[in-house]
């Protein structure tokens, strides 16, 4: 049974097993399923096929002396299939990358599509943003005083550098996960000293990403 018809199966099974749905709806559980699954494998193959159209000759020798291609491509093509979100192209850069990349190890490919499939859009988006410096966002004195007088250093911070973040009610937790992947070099940017930002003094937050960071920032994206 392939991949596409187990994810049916559980599908099914799990929504026969609860009482009140009735046939109906399992098999519009079913259509939707078909669906979803079909655009996003046709999806993932479409932004292979085109990244490898536009490598030349010598990629073809490498992919031939990576001895665990099929285990790698099988690996990858199942998370990118079947993650919650739609990480579709960082996944075909990663496979890309992972080929390319003769010094990069087993190991370290190993570690990073882990943690490609575990972190969130949102993860992998402040990652990205602390990657280099960010420009503090400018305000009025009046405001500033304010904030400093009605609102916490974090709040703060938050709002001078991270305003436009769609997580906020999540920064601090997705932070903890990048520090404890050793992805950044602090996790405490949040609080400390960054009052002094909010009253007129530094004009941006420096980068925060470790060689870790970085390198797996790599490994994601498209390095053409």
């Amino acid at each position: 049974m392939d991949k596409k018809n187990i994810a049916k199966t559980i599908c099914t099974t799990a929504a026969s097993a609860i009482p009140w749905i009735g046939g109906p709806l399992v098999n519009a559980i079913n259509e939707i399923l078909n669906d979803s699954w079909q655009k996003r494998r046709e999806t993932f193959e479409q932004e292979v096929k085109s990244k490898f159209e536009n490598l030349d000759e010598s990629f073809d020798c490498k992919i031939r002396e990576t001895k665990n291609f099929a285990s790698l491509l099988i690996n990858i093509s199942k998370n990118a299939l079947s993650d919650i979100e739609d990480k579709v192209k960082l996944y075909a850069n990663a496979l890309i990358n992972a080929i390319k990349n003769e010094d990069i190890g087993e190991t370290k490919v190993h570690i990073f599509l882990n943690m490609l499939r575990d972190f969130s859009l949102a993860h992998i988006d402040m990652l990205y943003r602390l990657s280099k410096d960010i420009p503090r966002q400018s305000h009025s004195h009046l405001q500033q005083t304010i904030r400093v007088k009605q609102r916490t250093t974090k709040e703060i911070t938050i709002e001078e550098y991270f305003s436009d973040f769609e997580q906020i009610e999540l920064i601090q937790k997705i932070i903890e996960d990048l520090y404890q992947n050793g992805l950044i070099d602090s996790n405490k940017f949040l609080d400390g000293n960054n009052i002094a930002a909010a009253l007129g003094g530094p004009t941006h937050l420096t980068k925060k990403t470790t060689k870790l960071g970085d390198d797996f920032l790599k490994f994601i994206t498209d390095n053409e």
